[in-house]
């Protein structure tokens, strides 16, 4: 996830600072949406279990990571909707949250890591 966020700030010419809330259960319990709200983010055991044999039998061959998110951006910024569907509205997390959350992250890293 680093490195995935790491190349789109790159592509994007971003300057975001990157907080990581390494405790699962504490976003869980701070009622963080798995996947709506924190997008690829899911706790579920078998998530991240990906089988590609099937696929790269028949010919498919992955391309770089950096490729994928630079035509990403290129097609983001095309003005076309990133999605189409009638919950799209749900997706991300209010950025008044988002702030929220990590000051708590913040404050409890402190008491709990010195």
């Amino acid at each position: 996830m680093e490195r995935f966020l790491g190349l789109c700030r790159e592509v994007v010419g971003g300057d975001a600072v990157l907080s990581w809330v390494t405790d699962e259960q504490w976003l869980v319990q701070q009622g963080v949406k798995q996947w709506t709200e924190l997008p690829l983010w899911r706790t579920y055991p078998g998530t991240w279990r990906v089988n590609s044999s099937a696929a790269k039998a028949v010919g498919f061959t992955p391309r770089p990571l950096a490729q994928t998110v630079a035509d990403t951006w290129v097609w983001m910024r095309s003005g076309e909707s990133a999605v189409v569907h009638e919950r799209a509205a749900e997706l991300g997390i209010d950025p008044t949250l988002e702030a929220a959350l990590l000051g708590m992250w913040d404050a409890h890293e402190r008491d709990h890591c010195g």
